[in-house]
């Protein structure tokens, strides 16, 4: 279908980016990135438009721009530089990644510092210890246990991240295995089928590499010394516990029926007949 020509219409002018017309204050984003683009600094910034220099930092980085580092602080900009400097090193025979403290050292801030900065540049970080080579000797082994824990009287306590795990773990052959478990193996050879390894009586931290406080033993064993050496809370000073010690002893000496003793206690029924035949509180004398 012929259209006739239309007449030629005159140029648009460019929109404005909505995000500078964002209002903080009396001012906008866009003056602000300006000003900060022309040198001034975070507070003076703020100072000049009449807000705090967390607003303008939080705006300047909801438009993708990266605070300049503190006078006398030369960070690099690169952020391939810091992925290499995070990679794993070798340090009196302990392979360690992710060692902020000697970035920290460097450029004469704290590690926080550092963190923030990885932060800024979208480099992840992780601090953890790499296991040396499983066939390594055993000499190389012992140096790096005694740079990855702490003495504590007798006990040798584990300096890196444990969580969410109690006992430290570790990636070793492909796949994250406790710590004290090849401490085990280094000095007493493969664990027997059925057992596992725990502490001595005695030695209360499940961080501990010393391989003298290292014994293995049934699971069940293991749970009735952690009981009796007060580490597994049991009985009043369990998280889940709705009845007291003497409560429960009343539950047991009690000659009312089930019913009649939990609207007295508070409690169900099921849970009157679990302490009667030993299923809970089973540590009461019956």
């Amino acid at each position: 279908m012929y259209q006739p020509d239309q007449p030629d219409q005159p140029d648009q002018p460019d929109q404005p980016d909505l995000l500078d017309q964002t209002t903080v204050g009396q001012t906008t984003v866009g003056q602000m990135v300006a000003d900060y683009a022309g040198g001034a600094s975070l507070a003076a910034v703020g100072a000049a438009h009449g807000v705090p220099w967390w607003i303008v930092r939080s705006r300047l980085r909801e438009r993708g721009v990266l605070p300049r580092a503190r006078p006398g602080r030369r960070y690099p900009a690169d952020p391939e530089w810091w992925a290499r400097q995070l990679e794993p090193r070798k340090v009196d025979g302990v392979w360690l990644r992710g060692d902020l403290a000697r970035l920290a050292e460097r450029f004469g801030v704290t590690t926080q510092a550092i963190r923030r900065r990885l932060a800024l540049m979208g480099v992840e970080h992780r601090r953890e210890a790499v296991v040396p080579d499983p066939h390594c000797a055993p000499e190389e082994f012992d140096r790096w246990v005694t740079t990855a824990t702490q003495p504590e009287g007798d006990c040798l306590r584990w300096v890196f991240a444990r969580r969410p795990y109690p006992y430290p773990t570790v990636r070793h052959d492909g796949d994250q295995r406790p710590v004290h478990h090849l401490v085990w193996a280094r000095h007493h050879g493969a664990l027997p089928p059925g057992q596992e390894v725990s502490h001595v009586a005695g030695c209360v931290h499940s961080d501990c590499l010393n391989p003298h406080h290292l014994v293995a033993m049934t699971p069940r064993a293991r749970l009735d010394g952690l009981v009796s050496q007060g580490v597994f809370p049991h009985g009043d000073k369990h998280w889940w516990a709705k009845l007291s010690h003497d409560q429960a002893v009343a539950i047991l000496e009690s000659r009312a029926s089930a019913a009649d003793e939990a609207r007295r206690m508070g409690v169900s029924p099921s849970t009157v007949r679990a302490i009667r035949s030993g299923r809970r509180w089973k540590h009461l004398q019956r």
